[in-house]
């Protein structure tokens, strides 16, 4: 989770560097495309970044995270300033040449309770808030991480089953024809092998460059069958 994380926040940190920069006429995926780039040349992210499966979901975290707790702390050193603060009211000192004695004592106290008291109610909503504030921020990285380790799970099942769907199709591929005597047979799995390159085909024209290709996957796993 912690790798995940970092590597989001890694992320946002090149894309922020590329938006400073004000390429013109990039739209965002460039933006992110360029931040990528950048990240491999940090040692750790040499070979790119990994989790493009969560970053839909990660993308604002940092932001948002940001923002929440420059609100709260805002919001706690307002209320302590404000709690802190003396008033003028209530530091009066005696007039000069008259007994400190001499004041309503009684007077007073009423004053500084009436002017106290709102202040304390003041602060208790602001500590609400701040505590309102705080538990959003908690539940909603509570939802990050359920929603996080869902993404995961679906990839791992994902990746599963498409690995096993390319074995089915190694299988197909590597059929010998000549071994099938039935006519309608073989023809039906010189069928499927053609279906199945043609696909092969129009996925690799659309794989990025560094991904690797299922040909390259295939071409393994036949290595591997016969040695």
């Amino acid at each position: 989770m912690s790798t995940i994380l970092t590597a989001c926040f890694k992320l946002r940190g090149c894309i922020n560097q590329i938006e400073n920069k004000n390429p013109s006429g990039a739209s965002q995926e460039d933006i992110v495309n360029r931040a990528k780039m950048l990240l491999t040349q940090q040692a750790n992210y040499s070979k790119g970044f990994k989790f493009d499966h969560v970053w839909p979901i990660l993308r604002g975290i940092e932001k948002l995270a940001n923002k929440q707790i420059t609100r709260v702390a805002a919001s706690q050193e307002e209320s302590e300033t404000d709690f802190s603060s003396p008033s003028l009211q209530d530091e009066s000192s005696p007039t000069p040449g008259m007994n400190s004695f001499d004041i309503n004592t009684s007077g007073e106290e009423g004053n500084f309770s009436k002017s106290r008291r709102p202040m304390g109610v003041k602060k208790a909503k602001r500590k609400q808030q701040c505590d309102d504030q705080f538990k959003k921020m908690m539940d909603q990285n509570e939802r990050l991480i359920k929603a996080i380790a869902t993404s995961e799970r679906n990839e791992i099942q994902r990746k599963k089953i498409e690995v096993q769907r390319m074995k089915e199709e190694n299988k197909i591929l590597f059929t010998d024809l000549n071994s099938i005597t039935d006519p309608a047979c073989r023809e039906y799995i010189q069928n499927q092998q053609a279906l199945i390159m043609s696909r092969e085909v129009q996925t690799t024209q659309h794989e990025e460059p560094g991904e690797g290709s299922r040909s390259q996957y295939r071409a393994s796993r036949h290595q591997n069958d016969y040695t």
